[in-house]
């Protein structure tokens, strides 16, 4: 529920001043492979990838669960693409660095399967150092159980599809990952622990000579920033 009402209010924020006439996008059949992680990473063209050499504890890896059914999306406007964990385990061997998540997906009204790739760069951190890679102390916060490891998704633009509807061009594109009620670009993992969080998607137009003037729409990350600090605002007067 606290998922659902986040995206409710973040939805809302960025809907004011929007154009009335924003494309509504129903969104069915989504599905989720990694790809393009090197030949240290085993389970690559399905939905959960792994490696390393276990110390006790597995394998470290990936896994993406989209969200079921269908997915109804305005343009310019945030919402759940799916499930994203890693398993964070202490390991030996070669790591992660660089892996692809190809989310396939159907628009309603149009014939065909589209692809959008997102690029995930990995950090796997050395575990022990007195102060972690992301600047804290070990042995606290994030880093309790050594230190935390980063995850980090940008849409690679050359390897996606785009689609047109009524003459305007889309792709499909992530914002970055929810969790714990913030919407983060670089997603910090505990160490021994799966670590999960929602994978924000967005569906942005792309300029083209084909396409309508632009209406002014709401700045994304403006009203991103709005619309958490109103669910914020929301959690301290209750």
């Amino acid at each position: 529920m606290k998922l659902q009402r986040f995206f409710a209010v973040l939805c809302a924020a960025l809907c004011l001043g929007g154009s009335a006439s924003a494309a509504t996008l129903d969104i069915t059949s989504v599905h989720g492979i990694w790809e393009n992680a090197g030949p240290a990473v085993s389970g690559q063209g399905t939905s959960r990838i792994s490696w390393g050499k276990s110390t006790g504890w597995g394998k470290s890896g990936y896994t993406f669960a989209p969200t079921p059914g269908t997915i109804h999306a305005e343009e310019e406007t945030p919402f759940n693409l799916g499930l994203f964990q890693h398993l964070n385990h202490p390991i030996r061997g070669s790591f992660l660095e660089t892996t692809d998540l190809a989310v396939s997906f159907m628009v309603d009204g149009l014939d065909r399967t589209f692809t959008s790739v997102f690029s995930f760069a990995h950090w796997e951190t050395a575990n022990s150092p007195r102060t972690c890679a992301n600047g804290e102390r070990n042995r606290q916060g994030v880093n309790a159980a050594g230190c935390a490891d980063r995850v980090t998704a940008t849409l690679n633009l050359g390897q996606s599809d785009s689609f047109v509807i009524d003459g305007v061009s889309y792709v499909l594109d992530i914002l970055g990952f929810y969790r714990g009620g913030d919407v983060l670009t670089e997603f910090w993992t505990r160490e021994n622990a799966i670590n999960s969080a929602s994978l924000v998607g967005v569906f942005r137009t792309l300029p083209g000579e084909d396409n309508p003037p632009e209406v002014p729409l709401p700045g994304t990350a403006l009203l991103l920033l709005g619309g958490l600090a109103g669910l914020a605002a929301v959690r301290r007067r209750r």
